[in-house]
């Protein structure tokens, strides 16, 4: 914020319309040193080469063209009100030698359930009776380290969570999958997976002057107990994460 500058004013020609705009679709941003508000700015959309911010200033004439020297594109996203786009993207977050356990339950399938638990340098698979059972520690680690993040797909809350009759039928109904983790704090993190019905999303599109093909990938529904909210995953992050134990025996 310190760096913005004025690039130039308005023209007389695009200040109604950048005015107008501002007026409708601007976002005020007021600085404050302790409790005392020392600065108020309102801030637009983009210039047309998308280089620089329109900007105005309170008891200046008209707006202004505000940029970043040095920085190559406008600044509204910075100003977003939306608090879910600020919010991080990972239901659950920690370095693997964090993570003293991670239980995987299947609740239609509980002989593929397991459990990996951490104690210093030891690492141990259990089944879903709770005894240990011999693995490699190569794949065991390697999934520790692939699971030590749990990220749910970015943007505003999914709109299922404006009917609370799909919202619950969605909690009500059997998870996919149910991971548990437990760090070294002791602090617990659980997240359903639920499948969505008919759930597929294009994800690319290869096109060639004879023909055009899409790539899809399967969606879910994922709730931490942490998180008031439902949000939606990807195959693409889910998938690999979905071992199971006979994985682990191969």
């Amino acid at each position: 914020m310190p760096k913005l500058r004025i690039k130039l004013p308005t023209s007389d020609e695009e200040k109604k319309t950048v005015t107008r705009n501002l007026t409708l679709n601007g976002v005020k941003a007021t600085f404050y040193n302790g409790n005392t508000p020392v600065h108020t700015i309102y801030v637009g959309g983009s210039t047309q080469s998308n280089e620089a911010t329109y900007m105005y200033f309170p008891e200046t004439d008209r707006p202004c063209v505000v940029e970043v020297p040095g920085f190559q594109g406008y600044l509204t996203p910075y100003f977003n009100t939306d608090i879910h786009v600020w919010r991080s993207v990972y239901l659950f977050a920690a370095e693997p030698s964090a993570i003293k356990s991670i239980q995987v339950v299947y609740p239609n399938n509980k002989a593929e359930s397991f459990t990996i638990q951490q104690s210093g340098e030891e690492l141990s698979l259990m089944n879903h009776e709770g005894q240990k059972v011999e693995a490699k520690r190569g794949l065991i680690a390697g999934y520790l380290l692939l699971c030590k993040d749990f990220a749910r797909e970015a943007g505003a809350v999914a709109g299922i969570n404006r009917d609370p009759s799909q919202k619950d039928a969605v909690l009500k109904s059997s998870p996919l999958a149910i991971f548990n983790y437990t760090t070294i704090q002791n602090q617990t993190t659980s997240i359903a997976i639920y499948p969505v019905p008919s759930g597929f999303e294009d994800v690319t599109i290869n096109a060639t002057p004879f023909e055009t093909s899409t790539t899809q990938t399967e969606l879910f529904w994922v709730k931490s107990n942490r998180d008031p909210y439902i949000w939606m995953a990807q195959d693409i992050v889910l998938r690999n994460r979905l071992k199971k134990m006979s994985d682990f025996l191969q």
